[in-house]
C-alpha cells in the first residue's frame, strides 16, 4: 500500500504512531509494516538499510526477501514485491 493510500483508506484513528502511540495526521513513515510519524521513526533506534521506491516504505534487513533465478539473487520489498529498492547509507548521521 502506498503512502497515499494510508492516507486515503486508514482513518486517522487507526493510524496510530508506534513511538509516540498519537495518531497519524501528516508525515507518514512505514518502516517494516508498522506506522510512525517521520520524526518518531528519525528518533527511534531503527535502522532502515533500504527505501522502497515503490511502495515508500523503509525497510531492514527483515522486511526485504531475497529472491534467487537461475544464480542471480535479488532483493524485494515484503510490502509490495517491487524489486525497486534504493540503499541508505547515510540514516544515522542525519543528512541523506
Amino acid at each position: 500500500m502506498s503512502l497515499n493510500q494510508i492516507y486515503k483508506q486508514v482513518p486517522v484513528e487507526q493510524r496510530i504512531c508506534e513511538g509516540c502511540g498519537e495518531p497519524i495526521i501528516r508525515n507518514i513513515a512505514v518502516f517494516d509494516g508498522k506506522l510512525y510519524h517521520y520524526g518518531c521513526l528519525r528518533k527511534t533506534k531503527a535502522k532502515p538499510t533500504h527505501l522502497c521506491l515503490e511502495c515508500f516504505s523503509y525497510l531492514s534487513g527483515k522486511g526485504i526477501s531475497k529472491v534467487t533465478v537461475d544464480g542471480y539473487t535479488m532483493k524485494h520489498c515484503k510490502q509490495c514485491g517491487s524489486p525497486n529498492l534504493k540503499p541508505l547509507r547515510r540514516w544515522n548521521r542525519g543528512n541523506f
